[in-house]
């Protein structure tokens, strides 16, 4: 059943408002403006404390290790081969509250700046599954080419790719409701909030990605605005993962179309098709598991939004020609976008 207030209890919030791992600044790679590092963290010693066998460490669940890197404040370093590394021990700096191996849940009043969201309750879980608020069709576009500073800005392509996509959704497609979010409007808080309300109101929601991606050991994250600064590198508790995705308190299973442009965001995969929940419909994701330049993701997307919303081509077909018109533009070792779905490919109309 639906709630009457825009209240939405974040499982993890409390974590990302109050703890910060930050990493070491001037990535050598961001000069490309293309892609930052990887982080690579040891929290071995921690596991052995919280009795996890050495055997074990490499498969831990993924929130686990959400929950300890948001739990410690804890500096990175840069190394030459443009990652960073880190080393959380029991000993490291704690956040104020630490919540390794809880489900603590802290209640949070949401804000939300846009007049249709207000009053708006999130959907929870073990509610009526046609209970929404709007039995419509929502998109949100989520795109980042200007960081704070200038050390992580990304090129023209970037912003050239969310003019092309929110040009498709506001002149040809035929949405309910759409929500455009650029810099620094995507903010950790912002973001999950109006995804997690879109996903409280409307029957299915479509998610378009535009802007840093990294890897956290093998954790995938997006690079909200927030997690960003030029004097103390990537802020890890303001990542948005692959695991923020899963569903827990809130139900995102109204989830069906995510598009990744960013690196490494094939590793949301998996909790954007299958979030678990209340509601069973077709959902179709893409994106790419390397770093990829911003001049290919312009490519498919313009190229995707052609064929989705003026040709009315399927989901899979969308992406096949998206991808052959983008080929020519891959980077050296980077790999294509793919294409998912959770069972049969499917049309906008």
């Amino acid at each position: 059943m639906k709630q009457k207030y825009c209240c939405l209890i974040l499982a993890l919030m409390l974590l990302a408002s109050t703890t910060t791992v930050l990493v070491s600044v001037e990535p050598q790679n961001v000069a490309k403006g293309q892609w930052l590092g990887k982080v690579h963290v040891d929290a071995s010693a921690v596991l052995r404390e919280l009795g996890c066998a050495e055997e074990d460490m490499a498969s831990i669940p993924s929130k686990l290790m959400v929950q300890i890197l948001r739990s410690y404040n804890v500096t990175s370093q840069l190394h030459e081969d443009g990652d960073y590394y880190v080393t959380i021990t029991p000993d490291s700096p704690r956040a104020e509250v630490n919540l390794i191996g809880t489900d603590r849940v802290s209640p949070y009043i949401v804000d939300l700046p846009r007049e249709h969201a207000e009053a708006v309750g999130a959907k929870s879980l073990g509610g009526d599954s046609t209970d929404y608020l709007y039995n419509q069709r929502a998109c949100l576009v989520l795109a980042i080419w200007d960081y704070p500073g200038t050390g992580a800005d990304l090129p023209q392509d970037t912003e050239d790719e969310y003019d092309a996509i929110t040009s498709y959704i506001s002149s040809a497609s035929a949405y309910d409701y759409w929500h455009f979010m650029t810099n620094s409007e995507c903010t950790y808080y912002y973001l999950y909030n109006w995804i997690t309300w879109a996903c409280a109101a409307y029957e299915s929601v479509d998610i378009y990605w535009n802007g840093h991606g990294t890897e956290v050991n093998d954790l995938a994250a997006f690079v909200s605005y927030d997690a960003w600064s030029d004097s103390l590198g990537v802020i890890t508790s303001n990542l948005y993962f692959a695991e923020d995705f899963d569903t827990g308190t809130y139900d995102y299973s109204t989830l069906r179309l995510g598009s990744a442009s960013f690196c490494y965001g094939w590793g949301f995969r998996d909790t954007f098709l299958n979030p678990g929940g209340s509601v069973s419909h077709n959902r179709a994701f893409v994106g790419t598991d390397t770093v990829i330049d911003c001049d290919y993701t312009l490519h498919y997307i313009d190229t995707w939004g052609d064929c989705w919303y003026y040709d009315y081509e399927n989901s899979e077909d969308s992406h096949s020609q998206a991808a052959t018109v983008a080929a020519s533009y891959l980077g050296q070792g980077q790999n294509a976008f793919s294409y998912a779905d959770t069972g049969s490919a499917f049309w906008f109309e």
